[in-house]
């Protein structure tokens, strides 16, 4: 194998690389570091953000969600166990982000640029003995070149045309890789949702456009051919007409008049145009594509209790849940190893208990719960009577007071 890839590689203008040695290989073969610029969807998306209130609500929202996500640091040991460590200066560095950014907005930023383009990045910033002391999000949009192996450099065009070349030991990179290429830039949810977002933004436009009414009137009145109006008489009917209709305790009146006019009506109908089902179409699309549940955003129309409940579990575990895991994960890579081998990162599981769950089984053998038991699932703290007690009682059937026999 190492003679035809080492052949290969050579054709390539890879000579410096040696068959066998790994990345070097790869990144001859793959192309080192792609200067491929972020794609113009993604710019799109992260301009419609402030401009598309249904894909700001849906972002915004899941984005609070991961940011609000308490993160763990813990000491592997070589039996294979583990300590949990509650202070850490990798713990304080992703509270305190930096001077210019608390760590609870370095991390919604974070989840906004993942949600939108599909990848991230923070840039570290290191003290005088080589630890790492802020973290500083950069724009995808600013990062031209990502390398392939450890070994290269970001290109990142800093804000007034200069550009930079960053070791990759200074950036942790965020990225859900596009399929098509995984190798390269990275592939946000809002990108296949480019053509709704799109259309709910022209359908806006058009509705804002309808009221503006770009100076066209709703009707015209005029004479007749054989009895045109003159220029007095159509003041004077105008001002009949205002006075008449103006106003809302005078809409839906007739008019009566003896002389000959025509009316051109040149207003629309919404309801003809069916603008308002439109925007609901696209609203649903964007929360759908993003998987959340609709009851998170306040759309209630098909909800009752029961989905209104289970929306905070299935928004935990469905929406947050894989993308906290993609993101321990880079976390491990490129930050915890700052701090050498052992240091591990962790979250703690916004997966809440199923209470719906847990009351069901609980009743089918109500005996085999104490009271504490009970009283923690409805929300009680344990009664000192209770907190301690091992007896079996049955909450659907009543409770016989102490010191009452009967």
């Amino acid at each position: 194998m190492a003679g035809w890839l080492t052949q290969w590689v050579r054709a390539l203008g890879g000579t410096s690389a040696r068959a066998g040695s790994g990345t070097g290989v790869a990144a001859a073969i793959l192309g080192g570091a792609r200067p491929a610029a972020p794609s113009r969807d993604a710019q799109t998306m992260t301009t419609a953000y402030a401009e598309a209130p249904w894909l700001r609500a849906v972002v915004a929202r899941i984005a609070s969600g991961l940011a609000a996500v308490p993160w763990q640091a813990w000491q592997r040991h070589e039996d294979g166990s583990r300590t949990r460590l509650l202070d850490h200066p990798m713990l304080t560095l992703l509270e305190r982000g930096s001077a210019l950014m608390t760590g609870v907005a370095l991390r919604r930023v974070t989840a906004q640029h993942l949600e939108l383009t599909g990848e991230a990045y923070w840039l570290k910033d290191r003290d005088h003995a080589g630890e790492p002391v802020a973290l500083h999000p950069l724009p995808p949009a600013w990062v031209l070149a990502i390398p392939l192996s450890a070994g290269d450099s970001y290109r990142i065009a800093l804000p007034g045309g200069r550009q930079v070349l960053v070791p990759a030991s200074e950036i942790v990179a965020f990225r859900d890789p596009d399929p098509r290429h995984p190798y390269g830039r990275g592939l946000g949810a809002a990108t296949a949702l480019a053509d709704e977002i799109a259309l709910d933004e022209a359908t806006a436009r058009f509705l804002a456009a309808f009221f503006e009414n770009h100076a066209r009137p709703d009707m015209i009145v005029t004479g007749t051919r054989d009895a045109p109006l003159s220029e007095e008489g159509a003041k004077r009917l105008a001002a009949v007409w205002e006075g008449r209709h103006r106003g809302a305790a005078q809409a839906h009146r007739p008019f009566f008049t003896s002389g000959a006019v025509e009316v051109h009506e040149l207003g629309g109908s919404f309801q003809t145009q069916h603008l308002v089902e439109l925007r609901r179409f696209s609203r649903d699309a964007v929360v759908q594509g993003f998987g959340l549940p609709p009851e998170k955003l306040g759309i209630l129309a098909s909800s009752n209790r029961a989905t209104i409940d289970a929306s905070d579990l299935i928004f935990a575990k469905d929406v947050l849940l894989p993308r906290l895991v993609l993101m321990r994960a880079v976390l491990q890579r490129d930050l915890a190893a700052d701090w050498g081998e052992g240091l591990e990162i962790d979250f703690e599981t916004p997966v809440q208990e199923d209470r719906a769950f847990r009351l069901e089984v609980m009743r089918t053998q109500p005996e085999m719960f104490s009271p504490a038991e009970w009283r923690a699932l409805a929300g009680f703290a344990a009664t000192d009577d209770e907190a301690f007690d091992t007896k079996r009682f049955n909450p659907l059937q009543p409770r016989v007071p102490a010191g009452n026999p009967g």
